[in-house]
C-alpha cells in the first residue's frame, strides 16, 4: 500500500502527516523520525495487537488509525469516525513484534543524453 492518511485528500497527505508530527513534538516534546509506518504488531496486556493505518482499532472500534510514528516510543495516532483527533496509543519498543513500512514508489530512471562528439 502506498502512503496515505484516512479522511485526507491525497494532495494533503504530506501536510496532514507534518501536522500530526508537529502535534507529537508539541505535546510530548519528542522528535519523530521520517519513517512511514503502515502497520505495527505489538504486545499489550499480554495480548498481541496489530494497528494498521486506515483500520479501526481492534479494542473499541471507535477510532481509526491515522498514522504510526517512530520516536522514543512508537506512537499510534488515531481519529474518530467523524475525523476528529482521537487518543494517542504509545507502544514501548520492547513490546514491538513486527513493523511494516509503507512501500516507497520507485522513481522513474532519468536519462541523460550525451551529445555526440
Amino acid at each position: 500500500m502506498s502512503f496515505s492518511i484516512p479522511h485526507t485528500k491525497k494532495s494533503d497527505y504530506e501536510s496532514a502527516y507534518e501536522t500530526i508530527k508537529n502535534g507529537i513534538k508539541y505535546q510530548m516534546g519528542w522528535t519523530v523520525s521520517e519513517r512511514r509506518i503502515e502497520s505495527i504488531t505489538y504486545i499489550s496486556n499480554r495480548r498481541k495487537l496489530t494497528a494498521t493505518v486506515g483500520e479501526l482499532g481492534r479494542i473499541e472500534h471507535q477510532h481509526q488509525v491515522a498514522a504510526i510514528l517512530e520516536g522514543p516510543l512508537y506512537i499510534i495516532a488515531t481519529i474518530s469516525k467523524s475525523g476528529l483527533p482521537g487518543p494517542l496509543i504509545l507502544v514501548d519498543t520492547k513490546d514491538v513484534l513486527e513493523i511494516e513500512d509503507f512501500k516507497v514508489k520507485a522513481k522513474k530512471p532519468t536519462t541523460t543524453l550525451i551529445p555526440a562528439s
